[in-house]
């Protein structure tokens, strides 16, 4: 937070924030207002965390992981979009339901809305996970040449080619982390 009020053209973010032991609509609020207080310079990384640190460490529920963290960067999305637009907030998915945004607790808009968001991914469906709702990806340390050419990246379009999103937007995808 301090970094984001010293003016600067330094990119910040989070390297990653561990999402499965947080609210969504919480993680939304602290990035819209790092987007907002840093002009624009903020990018939100999220990562699952493993089942044993989620459950033994946290003492938080486990489920499939992957589509855990699919709906949860829906519903932080869904957030930003309520804020920026003022359209109602109406998340329905199997693991979040989230259908209340009163004026009084809405955040407003801002002149940089879009939070690149990035998502640590080492598993076959958490890469597509990435691709399919993500800006970006970090890829874990230990990632190869032959992991992210055999693995990650045919994940990673695999999930991009059903996010619906323009096919020349894939050149603008981050991948960050391995060796």
């Amino acid at each position: 937070m301090l970094a984001s009020q010293v003016p600067s053209k330094i990119a910040l973010a989070t390297g990653i924030a561990v999402a499965l032991t947080r609210s969504p609509v919480a993680m939304a609020y602290s990035a819209w207002e790092l987007q907002r207080m840093s002009g624009g310079r903020f990018t939100l990384g999220l990562g699952s965390q493993v089942k044993a640190h989620i459950t033994r460490r946290f003492s938080m529920p486990w489920s499939a992981p992957a589509e855990r963290m699919r709906e949860y960067i829906e519903v932080v999305k869904a957030c930003w979009r309520t804020w920026q637009t003022g359209e109602p907030l109406g998340y329905q998915g199997e693991v979040y339901q989230v259908n209340l945004m009163p004026p009084g607790m809405a955040l407003p808009p801002q002149e940089n809305p879009n939070i690149p968001l990035h998502l640590a991914a080492v598993g076959e469906h958490m890469l597509a996970v990435a691709g399919r709702t993500c800006e970006g990806v970090r890829l874990h340390d230990f990632a190869s040449r032959k992991y992210v050419e055999e693995v990650a990246l045919p994940n990673l379009r695999k999930g991009f080619e059903q996010s619906g999103r323009p096919a020349h937007e894939w050149d603008a995808f981050q991948l960050s982390g391995a060796a």
